[in-house]
């Protein structure tokens, strides 16, 4: 009967449900760049600012799990080539399961964009998808 009340305590006091929450929900890691990020190259990792001179270095260093999840956020001005730089840096460390948003602060929405496709030889009439090798 002791062992039931101390384990009702502990239901009632929370701890249990939080524990089981925390064993269910996979923490993912979120990136958001920074809105002069072309510039700058500034993101906040996980909330936490960081510069441009150590992107790498924190990207590298966050996890050893590269199939952990990854959530880029990028504003609505940033462009092709700054999403071409992250994609690099995060393809340079390895992580595999990354989603990238463009998002809108005047909406308050946001939009998931798919990486590019294979790179093809430049041509005004490039073969159909799928029908080129990778280069």
């Amino acid at each position: 009967m002791k062992v039931i009340l101390s384990f009702l305590c502990y239901i009632y006091c929370g701890f249990l449900p939080v524990t089981l929450l925390r064993a269910n929900v996979e923490v993912s890691i979120s990136i958001v760049l920074d809105k002069n990020y072309g510039k700058t190259h500034a993101i906040r990792l996980n909330g936490i600012k960081v510069s441009g001179a150590h992107v790498l270095r924190a990207l590298t260093d966050v996890t050893s799990d590269s199939t952990k999840p990854v959530v880029v956020l990028m504003p609505e001005k940033t462009t092709f080539d700054g999403w071409d730089d992250i994609m690099a840096i995060l393809d340079k460390i390895g992580y595999s399961n990354v989603r990238y948003f463009i998002f809108s602060n005047a909406t308050q929405n946001m939009t998931e964009v798919d990486r590019p496709h294979s790179t093809v030889p430049f041509s005004t009439t490039p073969a159909p998808r799928g029908a080129t090798k990778d280069y």
